[in-house]
């Protein structure tokens, strides 16, 4: 998960395309383990540091 939580916050393509290269073929065990690791969903913690670059 450390990969794709850096692959999000360099805004390094879709949530898909981070899923795929972390590894996971199957997009709710990814939203899922990723949620119950960070605490939040892929997207919203994409948005998070998409925010941070902005503001």
């Amino acid at each position: 998960m450390e990969a794709a939580k850096q692959a999000l916050e360099r805004g390094r393509g879709s949530v898909t395309e981070v899923m795929f290269d972390c590894g996971y073929r199957d997009p709710k065990a990814f939203r899922d383990v990723f949620k119950n690791i960070v605490g939040i969903s892929p997207m919203e913690y994409k948005r998070k540091y998409e925010r941070i670059a902005i503001g």
